[in-house]
């Protein structure tokens, strides 16, 4: 696996943890009541050192501005991960930005940020999903 493709593992594997997480908060539970022992553990994604530079490609397709993406996905991540740079596209009013252009002329988005409602038209009609199990 290339460095690039073992930044976007771990910055995706982290936001994905982050995403689940925030919804399924466990308070006041006790894992080893449930039979998990703390040896016996797997180290979570964000365990994993990175110290070489990645710079992720964020596209933005519902034009929300660069300070926003940045005030609620992009300090919280650099902060965890210091050597990680965001290259930000908003496609709002400007046509070679338009994410069908972006393909055509071969541009990588490593993170497609979408409403919820546009990111289950949008994805297949482009064939952008991944399954993601093998990066973890």
């Amino acid at each position: 696996m290339s460095n690039r493709n073992k930044g976007i593992a771990i910055v995706l594997s982290s936001v994905l943890l982050v995403l689940s997480g925030s919804g399924c908060s466990n308070t006041g539970t006790n894992d080893n009541a449930a039979g998990k022992n703390d040896s016996q553990s797997s180290p979570s994604a964000s365990s994993t050192p990175a110290n070489y530079p990645v710079e992720l490609t964020v596209y933005s397709a519902p034009g929300d501005s660069e300070e926003s993406w940045n005030e609620r996905f992009g300090d919280p991540i650099r902060k965890k991960y210091p050597n990680i740079t965001f290259k930000f596209i908003n496609p709002r009013n400007n046509e070679a930005q338009k994410l069908q252009n972006l393909i055509v002329a071969g541009v990588t988005v490593d993170i497609y940020y979408e409403s919820i409602g546009g990111f289950f038209v949008s994805v297949p009609q482009y064939n952008m999903q991944q399954d993601l199990t093998p990066l973890i």
